[in-house]
């Protein structure tokens, strides 16, 4: 569904050997949006599960709003922007967890 809704093809032999590279912005773009949120829940004073899913559910609300837009603007469908959301507030919840208990 995901690679039917960016008109992505299936990927071929050539496709899967580059795939490492391919892999290291989404790494950087999620160690830096983990660094962003451990900095929020040290400013807010986060230290229970709860907090950091308030605060993981809130930064999850701004990635979704760009999000939208962007996907807005190049006209993709609603439920690919419904399921790119969910996968980055479910992350993001669940990263504001680990780093409000941990420490």
């Amino acid at each position: 569904m995901w690679m039917k809704g960016h008109n992505m093809p299936t990927p071929t032999a050539e496709d899967r050997k580059n795939m490492g590279m391919m892999m290291m912005f989404p790494i950087v773009f999620t160690i830096l949006s983990t660094i962003t949120l451990a900095c929020l829940a040290y400013l807010i004073g986060s230290s229970n599960w709860m907090t950091g899913a308030k605060l993981g559910l809130a930064a999850g609300a701004f990635a979704t709003t760009a999000l939208g837009m962007s996907h807005a603007y190049t006209k993709k469908p609603f439920s690919l922007t419904i399921l790119d959301s969910a996968y980055h507030i479910c992350g993001l919840c669940i990263a504001g967890i680990i780093l409000s208990v941990w420490h």
